[in-house]
């Protein structure tokens, strides 16, 4: 990646409860959970935005989320 691309950072949000989760550069995916309404999450930033994914208990990806478009 060139230094023009690792500056540009997205924000995802919980497409649950709305809450603020994490920046990151594109090509970044992050499993975690929202600290506001616990839920299981999937967060993947790409080029042309965010996708966030509400985990089910066996860890596999449900239905997609709104995601953010940087």
């Amino acid at each position: 990646m060139n230094t023009e691309q690792e500056s540009i950072r997205c924000m995802a949000s919980c497409p649950v409860c709305g809450r603020g989760l994490c920046k990151a550069v594109p090509h970044s995916v992050v499993e975690m959970h929202c600290p506001k309404c616990k839920n299981p999450l999937l967060v993947c930033f790409e080029n042309n935005g965010v996708s966030v994914k509400v985990l089910d208990r066996s860890g596999s990806a449900g239905a997609p989320g709104h995601g953010t478009v940087c």
